[in-house]
């Protein structure tokens, strides 16, 4: 059985995971803004490159329209590339924040009796249950899925589990 400590430490390390939980929702909602952002810049640049490349092809030159063309053609797959990189790394935040949920959770039922937090840990399980293995195919290529396990927070030590 785990030793038990004072409850002024167990309100001092909820604080603590309270805080870091909160760090890491917000790094994840910045995130989202620069993937937004980016979906953004991704639809002005679309608009301005079939405008050039209108101008280029109706100006009989045909050969700049192709270049053109293809450095628009790198410059979205670099998009989607970052888009997907994106996806991961907040994929990754929500399995982490996931687990320090539990731990969260372990503190809030050993000082109150009561669970606080299950946002991420309600949302994967709606991830895990969906029905059509093509959405979730599709999901796992643009990084909407997770695979696996990933990085989770430390056990506690002193602090059982509820």
């Amino acid at each position: 059985m785990p030793q038990q400590l004072p409850r002024e430490d167990l309100k001092e390390l909820l604080d603590i995971a309270l805080r870091e939980y909160e760090w890491l929702r917000r790094e994840i909602d910045q995130r989202i803004v620069a993937r937004s952002q980016l979906i953004n810049f991704i639809g002005a640049m679309a608009v301005l490159a079939s405008a050039v490349g209108t101008i280029l092809l109706t100006g009989g030159k045909q050969g700049l329209s192709g270049i053109f063309i293809g450095g628009i053609g790198a410059f979205f797959v670099l998009a989607v590339v970052y888009w997907r990189t994106s996806n991961k790394s907040i994929i990754r935040l929500g399995a982490y924040l996931q687990g320090l949920e539990g731990k969260i959770n372990i503190l809030t039922v050993e000082l109150y009796g009561e669970v606080t937090v299950e946002w991420e840990t309600r949302r994967e399980d709606v991830r895990q249950q969906s029905p059509k293995w093509l959405i979730k195919i599709a999901g796992r290529v643009l990084a909407l899925y997770r695979r696996g396990r990933l990085a989770h927070p430390t056990d506690f030590k002193h602090i059982g589990r509820p």
